[in-house]
């Protein structure tokens, strides 16, 4: 109950929290001065303060001291907790090595954690990476294999132009060929049929019916050089 008084008085005296340690300094030492001065409830009270830390640097052995001085006094309370300080400091240790143990652990366990994000945020890097450089790779191959069959349409266009090209200049030629085996033949009918007029230019004229043995002809199929005129060939 005295820690409770001692405890609203530095809550009231502080006002806000960030006035807590100067308001326990001035409690402590106001309770320094009469506890110097031989008041046992203050030394009791002084004893509180350096076993719980308050105002003052915790001090267990200031604290036994002070305790001692009150229950030397008479001081039933101070007595109580001077007989019972070493049990309650291993309590205290041990709430100490507890809360130790604990902070430890959320520790462990925080850097567990930490290290099991890093781990996975490195994962999950690598499997973006393994991800692009597979896209990347994917992305190159379509991109050679549009580029071989762009080049083999290329070459099957190029290799189909040289065919059409080249049967092209076959039938050019052909339709030059028999252009110029039709101007031939025509220069040699011309020139057959040239020289059979020229032959029947040259011979001589016939006698009149009955008074030789054939009658006069001026048809050319039937001298000599009709087996040399083509249309003659074809009366036969």
């Amino acid at each position: 109950m005295a820690m409770r008084t001692i405890l609203l008085m530095a809550l009231l005296l502080a006002g806000t929290p960030a006035f807590a340690d100067a308001a326990w300094e001035g409690v402590f030492n106001f309770q320094s001065k009469l506890a110097q001065q031989g008041n046992a409830e203050a030394q009791f009270k002084l004893g509180e303060m350096y076993e719980e830390g308050l105002g003052v640097e915790q001090d267990d052995a200031l604290a036994k001291e002070w305790y001692g001085k009150a229950a030397a006094q008479g001081h039933v309370e101070a007595t109580n907790r001077l007989s019972s300080y070493d049990a309650r400091m291993k309590e205290r240790q041990g709430r100490s090595s507890a809360e130790q143990a604990r902070r430890e652990a959320e520790a462990r366990e925080q850097a567990r954690r930490e290290a099991e994000a890093r781990e996975r945020a490195r994962r999950e890097a690598e499997a973006r990476e393994q991800a692009r450089r597979e896209a990347e790779a994917r992305e190159q191959a379509r991109r050679q294999a549009e580029a071989r069959e762009r080049a083999r349409r290329e070459a099957e266009a190029r290799e189909q132009a040289r065919r059409q090209a080249e049967a092209q200049e076959r039938a050019r030629r052909e339709a030059e060929a028999r252009e110029q085996q039709r101007r031939q033949a025509e220069a040699e009918a011309q020139a057959r049929q040239q020289q059979a007029q020229q032959q029947a230019a040259e011979k001589p004229a016939e006698e009149p019916a009955g008074k030789g043995d054939k009658a006069f002809s001026t048809d050319p199929c039937d001298s000599p050089a009709a087996r040399f005129t083509s249309t003659c060939r074809d009366r036969k």
